[in-house]
């Protein structure tokens, strides 16, 4: 029973690191709240959100269109 729970400790300790990070949207708009991503050019649908302080550069999701 010992080992079991040794085992699933250390899993859980290996598993990710400390201060995972993703890598800083580079040419990215600034932006405050997704409403300020929104743009002209996308297809139907398409949402570009708000991430850290930058647009993204492609689409995370897509809505129904009206």
């Amino acid at each position: 029973m010992l080992r079991v729970l040794l085992l699933a400790l250390s899993g859980l300790a290996l598993g990710c690191p400390r201060e995972a990070s993703d890598p800083p949207l580079t040419g990215a708009r600034p932006c405050a709240t997704d409403v300020e991503c929104i743009r002209t050019d996308a297809g139907c649908g398409d949402v570009f959100s708000c991430v850290a302080g930058r647009c993204e550069l492609t689409p995370s999701r897509v809505q129904p269109c009206d």
